[in-house]
């Protein structure tokens, strides 16, 4: 009978490395368009291009 594939899935390497930053410009959501859903009177979309920014800036502080 053969080993269980899914006993074996921690044996091998996984070395975790940074992933290089990510070039500035547009926030993933930009070519999405409006969500259609609203809160605070504010698109859902916009808010997320706002946070996107955000989380993307080194400093986190976007002006």
């Amino acid at each position: 009978m053969e080993p269980d594939p899914a006993a074996r899935f921690w044996d091998g390497e996984f070395t975790l490395q940074a992933a290089a930053p990510a070039a500035a410009g547009e926030p993933p959501t930009a070519g999405l368009g409006p969500a259609g859903i609203r809160i605070g009177g504010r698109d859902l979309s916009v808010l997320l291009a706002e946070t996107y920014r955000r989380l993307a800036d080194p400093d986190g502080s976007v002006g």
